[in-house]
């Protein structure tokens, strides 16, 4: 799990919070409807991917790196419908 746990910091932390942030820097602020939508698609895509890589962890005995792939074939959840889901 701690590698699971240092993937998601160095690659979906990045790409959704820190590369988003130095784009934003000179923007102004947010309010409204467009925060909430923003938020709503935020914790969306985190509960897929959170769920995603628990079943990489648990099911597969593996991470998303593919360096470190899953030693088990994972079809269940998300996999079940689709490839990649994440």
């Amino acid at each position: 799990m701690l590698k699971d746990l240092l993937f998601t910091v160095v690659v979906p932390g990045t790409v959704a919070v820190y590369l988003p942030l130095v784009i934003a820097e000179d923007a102004t602020t947010v309010s409204g409807v467009t925060l909430v939508v923003a938020v709503v698609l935020l914790a969306v895509g985190g509960s897929v991917y959170i769920s995603c890589v628990w079943d990489f962890a648990a099911f597969g005995r593996g991470t998303p790196v593919p360096i470190d792939a899953p030693k088990r074939l994972v079809i269940r959840h998300l996999y079940r419908y689709t490839r990649n889901p994440m």
